[in-house]
């Protein structure tokens, strides 16, 4: 299933032509300063930043070239998008690491921060993508 499009979107996105082990934290920043500069409350962007953060590495883990990071945000829904090349021999799956598992959280953390989340293969690849609902910022307790 592939996330609904609204009117109104706002859209970014940014390829990485090879897979390293700074990928995510090159991901992370760009996702964060879009954010940032769309005006995204921050408990948002913080929810974001890790769900970009955790798909591009899982993508890093699994795929053999590129991986691209999309947002799109319309005024209730930020998406976040992952697509990798390669191909996977299973499907994306959420597990429930144990205490002493050193991964296997990615997709766990996914589940619990977007409000829903999916995949799909395409010709050349895999799209994984979430979506949170963008929180309102925090007013001053005097409401100005």
């Amino acid at each position: 299933m592939t996330p609904p499009v609204r009117h109104h979107q706002r859209f970014a996105r940014q390829e990485f032509a090879s897979v390293g082990l700074d990928t995510a934290a090159l991901a992370r920043k760009f996702a964060a300063e879009q954010l940032d500069h769309w005006h995204v409350p921050e408990p948002t962007i913080a929810d974001a930043v890790q769900i970009v953060s955790e798909l591009v590495a899982n993508a890093a883990e699994h795929s053999s070239g590129h991986v691209q990071v999309a947002l799109n945000r319309d005024e209730y829904v930020l998406t976040v998008t992952v697509t990798d090349e390669g191909e996977s021999e299973s499907a994306p799956h959420v597990l429930k690491p144990t205490e002493e598992a050193e991964s296997g959280r990615g997709l766990f953390l996914v589940a619990v921060l977007a409000k829903t989340w999916g995949w799909y293969p395409q010709l050349d690849g895999t799209v994984v993508w979430a979506q949170v609902r963008l929180r309102p910022a925090a007013r001053p307790a005097d409401g100005c």
